[in-house]
């Protein structure tokens, strides 16, 4: 009975070796994870460092001068794939006319509105931005001069841009490699059962327009009702930032995602800490049963060789 127990070890040693790795490559997974709720966290502090100096004012949303643009850039297909397909983004440019604050006078800053991404060339780009302008915006970023700042992540500094996006930018569905489809349809819900449904081998939301590169792009959720000649409270901050909405609520929003970043961190690092923990454990109990196996095995072989000198 005890060398049948002792001989167990050795297969059980194994199981226990396999599942130690297993654990290992999950916390390994974790640790990768909580990346971006590192990023979520940076990208919240930069926001709020902004805002609490910032100032509310009025502005007002006009469609002109509602001139359409197209930009070609290659989407890929798939994450397994190496085949990059030609798209055209359509942009549709307006404007917000914004008054004037204690350290600020007031102006005028580029809007751009995402009418779509097009797999063929668009015939008609004029008709896509009257469209897209023509009633309730579908998203909106305010272009604050196109400049980038700089978070630390882990030691590394991470771009993040400071144009203010808001709103739906749709996502792409694929079929294959070669047939690809942009919607405005809401995303919400659409899992591996959906995209069965819908033939879809691979999809990708959208959270800024298409083809931006280079650095953060943080969308801040639902637009307020944007339209031509719409009214509302902006904020503008130190730097000259423009954003839709008070100061304070902006703040609040910040400050709420920061929170909401940071217990999602401290969570994904506990069970990081946990799958860790037992996988050193597991490693040990794989190393005692292979060395009592081998123990085991010397013992048995020096018995032969003791009664044949005898």
């Amino acid at each position: 009975l005890n060398d049948s127990c002792v001989m167990a070890g050795f297969p059980c040693g194994v199981c226990a070796g396999f599942f130690g790795f297993f654990l290992l490559v999950v916390a390994g997974i974790c640790w990768g994870l909580s990346s971006f709720a590192r990023i979520g966290i940076a990208a919240a502090q930069a926001e709020i460092d902004d805002l609490r100096e910032a100032e509310d004012t009025s502005c007002t949303f006009s469609s002109s001068p509602g001139i359409a643009m197209v930009h070609e850039i290659q989407f890929k297909p798939g994450t397994k794939t190496s085949v990059r397909l030609k798209a055209w983004s359509i942009e549709c440019h307006a404007k917000v006319v914004y008054g004037s604050t204690t350290w600020h006078s007031g102006g005028v800053k580029e809007v751009d509105v995402f009418a779509g991404l097009e797999f063929q060339y668009p015939d008609d780009i004029t008709s896509s931005c009257s469209s897209a302008l023509g009633g309730d915006w579908q998203n909106a970023k305010v272009v604050n001069g196109n400049r980038v700042k700089k978070a630390t992540v882990n030691g590394m500094p991470f771009p993040i841009a400071t144009e203010y996006r808001c709103g739906n930018f749709g996502w792409v569905g694929c079929r294959g490699t070669s047939s690809c489809t942009h919607h405005f349809s809401k995303f919400d819900g659409i899992g591996f059962h959906e995209m069965e449904k819908r033939g879809l081998n691979f999809l990708e939301p959208f959270s800024a327009e298409p083809g931006h590169e280079g650095s953060l792009a943080v969308n801040s959720g639902e637009c307020p009702a944007l339209h031509d000649n719409a009214q509302m409270t902006c904020s503008i901050d130190a730097s000259g930032q423009v954003r839709l909405g008070s100061s304070q609520d902006i703040l609040d929003k910040a400050m709420s995602l920061k929170a909401y970043a940071q217990a999602s961190l401290e969570t994904m690092m506990h069970y990081c800490h946990v799958c860790l923990l037992i996988s050193f454990c597991l490693f040990a109990l794989s190393l005692g049963l292979h060395f009592n196996h081998c123990t085991f095995g010397r013992e048995k072989g020096v018995e032969p060789l003791a009664q044949s000198l005898l």
